[in-house]
């Protein structure tokens, strides 16, 4: 049951996430942003998605995990009302970099990271890979029906100003938080108490005796290095192609606009997407 509660919490957030995507450079150029100050904008925004997951680590293991992502599920709340209605661009930058928000489509703040960790304690270990193919498929297919929705929303709002039908996205993009909230507090999330004082001494007097195996945690530490290594080396390629940055690129190159984007990334994103059912199979 956790799995699903989270791969349905995952399509929810994703779909939001992939309809601001293709909508927010747009939106910010309407706004009189500069295309370079877009760019910055949104390096700034990943950074501060980077500094938030680490941050929401500690603070998961201190406070518990549902309250993390109750917070972030606010936090996307608070942030697609700031953007939409921002009454200056100063106001307007702040919402967007501080904002739970995803200028690549796909995933933002510190859900992922979180719900990883549910999943490890829900699912057997010979089911995790299918499990997380699963999750990660689920969330490519939200971000590529949330770009087709945007597409969709633009174009039956045609006879309206572009910003009314950029700001109808935001504004359904930050409702979804109260549908994350209902399932993060369905969701059965094992929680580590601390362990008291007495019972942590008694603890280390027992393992003080134990030989440690040196060389399986040095492995252990080694693999989980050589993992990050590659995961920001990935990153750093994506981050030249974030979805919002391309969107931006087409508008301004080509002349189009949301309802020739939203198709595009949606099938995009379906590519992706079914890229993950053949992961169980490589790892066997």
């Amino acid at each position: 049951m956790n799995l699903l509660i989270v791969c349905i919490a995952k399509a929810v957030r994703t779909i939001g996430f992939g309809a601001v995507s293709v909508v927010l450079a747009l939106y910010l150029l309407e706004k009189g942003f500069s295309t370079a100050q877009v760019g910055v904008l949104f390096s700034l925004t990943l950074l501060e998605d980077a500094l938030l997951t680490t941050l929401a680590s500690v603070l998961a293991g201190r406070f518990g995990m549902r309250v993390v992502l109750l917070l972030s599920s606010l936090a996307i709340l608070v942030g697609g009302f700031a953007i939409a209605f921002a009454p200056v661009k100063w106001a307007l930058a702040l919402a967007v970099v501080f904002g739970v928000i995803s200028p690549a489509g796909y995933e933002g703040g510190p859900f992922a990271a979180i719900e990883q960790a549910i999943i490890s304690q829900s699912v057997q270990h010979e089911k995790l890979t299918c499990a997380y193919s699963w999750y990660n498929l689920v969330g490519f297919g939200g971000a590529a029906v949330g770009a087709l929705l945007a597409g969709g929303c633009v174009a039956l709002m045609k006879s309206q100003p572009v910003v009314e039908a950029y700001q109808s996205i935001l504004i359904f993009y930050a409702v979804s938080a109260f549908l994350l909230v209902l399932l993060y507090l369905t969701v059965d999330i094992a929680e580590k108490p601390c362990m008291s004082r007495a019972r942590a001494g008694e603890r280390a007097n027992f393992t003080a005796h134990v030989p440690v195996e040196d060389n399986s945690r040095i492995s252990s530490r080694n693999n989980i290095c050589n993992l990050a290594f590659l995961q920001g080396l990935d990153a750093f390629g994506g981050g030249f192609v974030v979805q919002s940055l391309l969107t931006c690129w087409f508008y301004q190159r080509y002349h189009v606009d949301a309802t020739f984007l939203g198709p595009v990334f949606f099938g995009c994103n379906v590519i992706a997407a079914l890229s993950f059912l053949f992961a169980p199979a490589v790892v066997k």
